[in-house]
């Protein structure tokens, strides 16, 4: 059985690979997701951070909640890991195991770049939605998601020719977290976060060299698609 490492599927990594086959967690997690006994996944991540597997776990971890309590401190110490993508995974991991915000919202809020421009190796993004998640309990990230939805240019760079789309998804992320976290005070949405929430967002501009050619409606978020 894949979920219990005993059998590995066929292909690069099959029964006769010499290289080790480090899926067991994703076929385990298929099986709690299938069967709702999280046994053969609890027993996969703490393999994994038995062997310094840490932050390939951590979404795992998360998905299972106060079910991996007993994993806590391992996800807590990885907050303070060097890497940006695994701070912000342990966070969103910890506070879904643990319910504290603390300390998910400081290394959060540590990992959103005031100047983020759009490059996809920078976690920025995904520690937005994560604030977004945790709701008014990160009141702490309004002012640093405000600036970054009101400035003019949130994507500079054309990252492989997809700035509208980034530009766009961004803008999305950084809306929605702002409602939540601002979800229990009467009148404290933030005004740019206004058009979002009625469906009156702005209109995307268009990258030079990018053609509103008819047969690209669409593709690149023109109005007229919405």
């Amino acid at each position: 059985m894949f979920a219990a490492g005993a059998v590995r599927p066929e292909g690069t990594y099959g029964p006769e690979a010499s290289c080790a086959w480090h899926e067991v967690r994703m076929a385990a997690w298929a099986y709690w997701r299938t069967t709702g006994d999280d046994a053969l996944l609890r027993r996969a991540c703490a393999a994994d951070l038995a062997a310094g597997r840490g932050s390939r776990v951590l979404p795992y971890l998360a998905d299972l909640g106060p079910a991996a309590a007993g994993h806590a401190d391992a996800v807590r110490a990885l907050t303070g890991s060097p890497g940006g993508w695994t701070r912000v995974a342990a966070a969103h991991a910890w506070w879904r195991i643990t319910g504290d915000p603390e300390p998910a919202v400081p290394v959060l809020l540590a990992d959103v770049d005031p100047d983020f421009d759009g490059h996809p190796a920078h976690p920025t993004p995904a520690a937005v939605r994560h604030l977004g998640a945790i709701g008014p309990a990160a009141a702490a990230a309004v002012p640093v998601l405000v600036r970054l939805l009101e400035r003019e240019e949130r994507v500079r760079e054309p990252w492989e020719r997809k700035r509208i789309l980034v530009d766009d998804d961004f803008t999305r992320a950084l809306a929605e977290a702002l409602a939540r976290i601002t979800a229990a005070v009467p009148d404290a949405t933030p005004p740019a976060v206004l058009p979002w929430l009625t469906g009156r967002r702005p209109v995307p501009v268009s990258d030079r060299g990018i053609s509103a050619a008819p047969r690209l409606r669409g593709l690149f978020g023109w109005p007229d698609e919405h």
